[in-house]
């Protein structure tokens, strides 16, 4: 079967990668919105940048799994 035949198995599956992607997508309006053009010092700036990249993180590593575990 395939890998998202077997994700539709349990209803969190689902759940968790369309959580995942909603993450990503934030990631790149965060990025797209341009801090750097926004902040006048650089500190909130790379504080901004470091949390949208850790939200991506975040949010793949959850869409990774809710579709590639098989419990």
């Amino acid at each position: 079967m395939s890998t998202l035949a077997n994700g539709l198995d349990d209803p969190f599956k689902p759940l968790g990668a369309t959580v995942g992607i909603l993450l990503v997508l934030a990631m790149l309006a965060v990025l797209a919105g341009a801090p750097w053009a926004v902040h006048q010092r650089i500190g909130p700036v790379v504080v901004q940048i470091l949390g949208a990249l850790v939200m991506g993180v975040i949010g793949l590593g959850l869409a990774y799994l809710s579709l590639t575990t098989e419990a």
